[in-house]
């Protein structure tokens, strides 16, 4: 989880490398060889690199991730439509397996 240094908002993934989804602000970012700091937009113009040192700075892509996946939209906490399915689908297959080990103990 991120959370917005602008917003304060939680965020699973960005949809833009370094820039928040909810506000649209760019991150931060410190280099950790010359101690610079910038947004991350000024860092992947300058193709991942300090516009200082020349040292390779990570900046997180946007990605996807199971977790995300199940959120909702805003990256809440809220369970999204697919989290509720996964959810109900994994409470199934508990409750057969629970009701066929009954069923063979007796």
């Amino acid at each position: 989880m991120y959370i917005c240094g602008n917003c304060h908002r939680n965020f699973a993934r960005f949809k833009t490398a370094g820039q928040c989804p909810l506000c649209g602000v760019w991150a931060e970012v410190r280099c950790t060889g010359c101690g610079y700091v910038a947004s991350a937009q000024v860092f992947i113009n300058n193709s991942n690199r300090c516009p200082r040192c020349g040292k390779l700075v990570a900046v997180d892509a946007a990605g996807s991730s199971w977790l995300s996946e199940l959120q909702g939209p805003t990256g809440s906490y809220e369970p999204s439509v697919k989290a509720q399915f996964v959810i109900i689908g994994i409470a199934l297959v508990i409750a057969v397996c629970v009701a066929g080990l009954i069923a063979n103990w007796r």
